[in-house]
């Protein structure tokens, strides 16, 4: 009994994390017939979300600060959007524009290099959006499709399914540390890269006897500010792996696939 009932909670755990998600979010809620007035819908409540984020940062946003901004009541927002989660997956959804398109005849190795970079400047734009969609929940359709064209890239490579998923999250991964080190930093809620740089210089003035290598690293300049292209060395680095893998898979050359 006890092992079925606990079989039974695990079968219902994704349909709870997509239900908390918001089932909005795959055209799957309906709209209210009473209550809302006209002209506030989930778009409206998503852009006026973002445009706050961007501007005051995303501890700024909440239900009944989106509702004044939108000169509704918290109340009218919760018929369109649930709550605070779905608002969030929304935003996100808001924010990313479609993912570049897939060339097949560019190769595995520029479609990858188009979709970091696409991804990257969606970050730039949108700083809040790299720490909220960096952990595992229910995406919705814009940002799953970023994650179909990304693996669709890996076609013919010879990689097996679970080689290119963890590729993928290298790819990823290496995004999401080339840009949060390239963005200014926000008061009360990050440093920039090169204000890490300056005050961990700081620190080895008085302490660098322990730490000869970073301070040997700082000392030749290596955080003396951020490159003229922050994304592309650690995405070359990545892309080069991704190829050697490749072409011991023999699905094709290291450069293009």
């Amino acid at each position: 009994m006890g092992a079925a009932r606990r079989g039974a909670r695990a079968a219902r755990r994704p349909e709870r994390a997509r239900a908390e998600a918001g089932p909005g979010l795959w055209g799957e809620r309906q709209r209210a017939t009473r209550g809302p007035k006209p002209g506030l819908d989930v778009g409206a409540i998503a852009r006026a979300a973002v445009a706050i984020a961007d501007a005051e940062g995303f501890e700024a946003v909440s239900m009944q600060r989106v509702a004044s901004e939108l000169g509704y009541t918290t109340m009218a927002l919760y018929r369109h959007v649930p709550g605070k989660a779905e608002l969030v997956a929304r935003m996100i959804e808001a924010a990313l524009v479609d993912p570049p398109a897939f060339d097949r005849s560019a190769g595995w190795r520029a479609n990858l290099e188009a979709w970091a970079r696409g991804l990257g400047a969606v970050f730039q734009r949108h700083p809040w959006a790299l720490a909220v969609s960096g952990r595992l929940r229910v995406m919705g359709p814009v940002e799953l499709m970023w994650m179909e064209r990304a693996l669709a890239a890996f076609a013919g490579t010879g990689l097996s399914a679970q080689e290119c998923h963890r590729a993928f999250l290298a790819l990823l991964g290496q995004v999401h540390s080339a840009t949060r080190f390239s963005l200014p930093g926000r008061a009360g809620e990050s440093i920039s890269g090169e204000q890490w740089a300056a005050a961990t210089q700081a620190l080895l003035r008085e302490h660098g006897a322990g730490y000869p290598a970073l301070q040997a690293a700082m000392a030749a300049g290596a955080f003396a500010g951020p490159a003229a292209d922050g994304l592309g060395f650690g995405l070359g680095c990545v892309l080069d792996g991704i190829g050697v893998l490749i072409a011991r898979r023999g699905g094709g050359s290291t450069a293009a696939g």
